[in-house]
């Protein structure tokens, strides 16, 4: 009987050591999880990612919660999302924001909105981020608002509002 409580004992030291007895504890399982999710959120990521560009693709750096930035043009060399070029960036961003909605949809988030970020951008780059939020739209239902100063944005946005300071007054003029 005593072996068996013994036994018994290990049992539940190794479970309390993998999901924790307290804030000490527990470390190990929450990093799975995070791990986890944040393998799922890359997932989701690339998918839009790839939509916009095939040449880059988000890894997750093995058991960490870090990530970086695959680039196909360079020999599929990787490198830290923390040096990544400004169109790069926004691609990025741009794709995990688009991912974490995805990520949301279960829970009621209907709009998406994008501040600026597509001055970074131009040429099929840029073609291609319009063209991935129109799409959103249209097979998603969901409302996509766009906050930008570019031209080439506003050709796109069949509905807008736009924001005026007309010189010299203090008070703003808004027409949709």
């Amino acid at each position: 009987l005593l072996n068996e409580m013994y036994k018994e004992l290990e049992r539940w030291k190794k479970l309390c050591s993998i999901f924790g007895g307290n804030d000490a504890q527990g470390s190990q399982m929450r990093k799975i999880a995070q791990c986890f999710i944040l393998s799922k959120l890359l997932d989701a990521a690339n998918y839009h990612l790839r939509r916009m560009s095939d040449r880059y693709r988000l890894l997750m750096i093995d058991g960490t919660l870090d990530m970086k930035l695959e680039d196909k043009h360079q020999y599929y060399a990787t490198r830290s999302v923390h040096s990544i070029s400004g169109g790069e960036s926004f691609m990025v961003s741009l794709s995990l924001a688009l991912a974490l909605a995805d990520f949301g949809q279960g829970m009621g988030v209907e709009t998406l909105f994008i501040d600026e970020g597509f001055g970074t951008l131009s040429g099929e780059p840029l073609q291609n981020a319009i063209n991935l939020l129109q799409s959103l739209h249209t097979k998603t239902h969901r409302q996509v608002g766009i906050i930008s100063h570019r031209e080439e944005i506003r050709e796109h946005i069949p509905v807008q509002i736009c924001v005026d300071m007309p010189s010299r007054s203090s008070a703003s003029r808004i027409t949709v």
